[in-house]
Formats: C-alpha cells, structure tokens, sequence
C-alpha cells in the first residue's frame, strides 16, 4: 500500500497501523509514491492541484467521463501538470518508521521506491538507502516501468524504456538481487490509449520476455504488479491470461501480485483461479490503496475477491493460505532478513566503494563472488542457504528451458522489441561460484580479485568496479585488500 500520494500527503505510518488493525492485517508493505505532481500553470485552478487519493489520481474529472485515454487528453494533462522523481521518500519513511515501538515496527515491511530507474548509477542510490538508514527495508519497488499517464508526465527521455534504454534497470535488478531482496514493478501489459491497441499484440509483451530473459534479471525475485500490468484504463489484453501462464513456465524468477480493486473488478475469477491453483507459489496479495483514509479503502481489493463466487471461493485451500500469508512470508518477511544479512556483513565493506568518485560502476560478476566469500567467513550457515537457493534457481532455469525447447519462445509478434539475450562470460562465472575460493591483491588501482575458478589452477581476473580512468589514483598502491574497505 502507499501511504502517500503524488503530494507526499497521507496517513502516518501509526495511523496505517491501527487501520490494519481494524481489518485484522498482520503485516504490510509501506511503498512511498516516488513521484511529486508540479503545477505548469499559476492560475486559482492549477496553483495547488489535488494529488487526488482517489480515482481521478492528479487528473481533471473530464478524463474519467468516458474512461477512455486519448492522446488529446494526455496533450492536454501535459499543459497543465508534470511529474518528477523524488529520490528523498525512503529517507523520510526510514525516519518515521524509527520512531515506532519495536512491536509497531514488526508490522511494517519499508520498500525503497526513490530510484530513478534510467540512471546508470542507480544501484549506487540503492546500496546507499540501504546503509545509512537504521531502518530494514524488505523489497524494492513498486517502481514504475510503464504507467498509462505516468510516462507522458515525466520527463521521459532519461527514463528507463523497454524499447531503448534498459540497461541501466537491468543492473539495478542484478544489483537487488545480490541484496536477496524482491522487487516490485509496474508494467503496463499493453497501451491504455484504444486507437493504438494492436489486438494479440500488447505493446510491451515483447519487451517484458526480454527484461525477464537478460542474464541480469534471473537471479531476482520480481513481483509483477496488477496480475501483468492491466491498468486503470481499458481492459484485459488478449490472451492475457494464456500469456501469463506461460511467463510463468518460462521464468522461475517471475512473481505476480493481485493488487488494485480497479484490476480485482476486471478479472476473470475461474480464470485466475486456475492459473493461482497450477502455481500457488507464484502469486502474492495486495492492495494498492493509495493514501487510504479508511478502513473501507484499504480493504477494498480483498473485498472485491472475498465477495460470493468471487476469487477467494475457487481457489484450493493451499492456494489461498499461500496467496493471503505464506508467499508474503517466504518473499517479503524473507527479503528483510536477507537485507539484515547483507548489511551486516558485505556493506561494512563497500563503503569507500560507494563514496568513491572515481567509480564508475559496481561490477556485479566480482562482486557476487567476493559477497559470498565474506558470507563463507563471517556467516557459514547463511552462505550455505544461499548455496542451496542457487542450486534451486538453477535446477528452476533447466526446467524453463526444457520447457522453452519443447514449447518455442513466447512472442507476441515478429518485431521483437530488444536483441535477444547473450549468456555473458560474466553469467557462467556466476553459475559455478559455489566452492570458488579468492586471493585478494593489493592493488587498489585496479579493483579487482583473482578468482580461482573451481576444478582449475588457472586465476582468472575478475573487477568488482569501474573506475574513471584520468581520476584513479596514482603512486604507490595501497596495501589493503581491495574487497576490505
């Protein structure tokens, strides 16, 4: 749920709390709207707008008459108001969330919302939230990829798109990933405007099997939000549900979460409730509620799957224990333990790497291997949980492949949106670490570790950053261990 609207107002975290309380909710997520609405115009109409906590959002009432999105109506939208990504929420949040009773912050699960996902340096954002804040946070996200009006009122040029600038998203991914924590995003399936809608081809199908095919994604837990990106304008693509059964089989690392009454009143419940019955792992509850007042608002998505023939009723008793509780558990709770893990043992020592200007980037190949070797050391029973998971995950990937070889790749159309896929060097490193051992050198110049790959003598070179090559130091290198800052 999030607490705030696009003004940055809303219930305190306390009051969320004795809501939850009022619908017999054990835990939820706090994700902060990280988008700020900035009038374009200085007139009694346009001076304050309404963040709109509500239905119409930030938007003028007309574009609700017809529930139709146009692009008139967008052009018109874009003169009077604008969006911007504020990067400060998790910091403000952190801070309420430390106030609380520790029994009062049991109930919360914090999310990191303010990244801005085209910024090549965006993993560096991420890893900072995460140590200079006392609070735990337990995911990332709900960050947003492609949102009906969203993307027409940022400044979009710098955004991450499917279509041409990903890259950037994709690190960051990788990069939550090592954290083992899940991320959230937002992904319209399909344009919401009706003259642009191609039928059996949703506009950014194409672009979400390659997001989820990149090596840099596979070992990231991702939650889709509103059952694969079905919006408030518009409806069901086609073959949504088929398609959705398929990413399924294709991407173990693949989540979906049933949030939004708006998309609760769209669904098809015997069609949902057989995909959620063949993987009752897959799916996870939520609300959506944005800025709830009330009770009434905060429970509104349950209602809509609660009422008679509804969705709660067609689902297994298995399914529906692990929709409302268990799934939360092994991915929410779990990803707050793992960021408990990872700050305790790994940020301690990247933090000249973080403060460094002469980094570039963090190289997520290196600094996996010397990760689990500081787990190794420091926590023997962590690190051989994790030896377990990556054998999961790649037993999970050999399935999906199988299955892909038998079945075909899933396409919505001949003109796919990105290049296919390479399995990089760096990716089959990654898939041979367990048992890997590494000698730290000295030479700080380089920020690298000499890795000895598993069943050979032969020490291959492996960098955990970049650094900008006119401003690395110089004279004599330093004597401490590169990995040990």
């Amino acid at each position: 749920m999030h607490p705030t609207g696009y003004d940055q107002k809303g219930p305190s975290l306390l009051r969320m709390i004795q809501m939850a309380n009022d619908i017999n909710l054990k835990h939820f997520v706090a994700m902060k709207i990280p988008t700020n609405i900035m009038s374009l115009q200085w007139d009694g109409k346009y001076g304050n707008p309404d963040s709109g906590c509500g239905e119409t959002y930030y938007l003028d009432q007309a574009m609700f008459e017809d529930n139709v999105l146009t692009r008139e109506k967008i052009i018109e939208t874009k003169k009077k108001v604008e969006l911007y990504i504020n990067t400060e929420v998790d910091w403000v949040q952190a801070r309420e969330y430390m106030a609380l009773t520790d029994d009062q912050k049991d109930r919360i699960d914090l999310a990191i919302t303010g990244l801005h996902l085209g910024d090549p340096r965006a993993h560096f954002s991420f890893f900072q939230k995460m140590a200079d804040n006392d609070a735990p946070f337990s995911l990332v996200g709900e960050v947003t990829l492609a949102k009906e009006m969203v993307m027409h009122l940022l400044p979009h040029e710098s955004q991450a798109d499917l279509k041409r600038h990903i890259k950037p998203f994709c690190t960051l991914i990788e990069m939550v990933g090592l954290t083992g924590l899940p991320m959230n995003i937002h992904c319209d399936m399909d344009t919401a405007i009706p003259d642009e809608v191609k039928p059996g081809h949703p506009l950014n199908l194409n672009g979400m099997i390659a997001l989820l095919s990149d090596v840099q994604t596979e070992d990231t837990k991702i939650i889709w939000s509103h059952f694969g990106g079905i919006g408030r304008f518009g409806g069901i693509p086609d073959n949504h549900y088929k398609n959705i059964d398929s990413l399924l089989k294709r991407f173990p690392q693949l989540m979906i979460d049933l949030s939004w009454s708006r998309v609760a009143t769209k669904l098809d419940p015997d069609k949902v409730a057989a995909i959620i019955n063949e993987y009752p792992d897959r799916f996870i509850m939520g609300s959506d509620a944005l800025a709830p007042r009330d009770t009434s608002v905060l429970g509104q998505t349950y209602s809509v799957y609660d009422q008679p023939g509804g969705l709660f009723s067609k689902l297994t008793e298995e399914a529906l224990e692990k929709l409302l509780e268990k799934n939360y558990d092994t991915v929410i709770r779990q990803g707050r333990e793992n960021g408990k893990k990872f700050k305790q043992h790994i940020l301690p020592g990247m933090t000249d790497l973080l403060l460094n200007p002469a980094i570039d980037n963090l190289l997520p190949e290196g600094l996996r291997a010397w990760m689990l070797n500081e787990y190794k050391e420091k926590d023997p029973d962590y690190y051989h949980t994790l030896m377990e998971e990556m054998l999961v995950r790649g037993l999970a990937r050999k399935a999906a492949k199988t299955f892909i070889d038998e079945n075909g790749p899933l396409i919505s159309s001949s003109e796919s949106s990105s290049s296919s896929p390479v399995v990089s060097t760096a990716s089959r490193l990654r898939r041979t670490l367990a048992g890997i051992s590494i000698a730290p050198i000295t030479d700080r110049d380089v920020s690298s570790a000499a890795i000895a790959m598993p069943g050979t003598s032969r020490q291959t070179n492996v960098r955990i950053a970049r650094t900008t090559a006119s401003e690395t130091p110089t004279g004599t290198p330093s004597k401490k261990p590169v990995w040990k800052f």
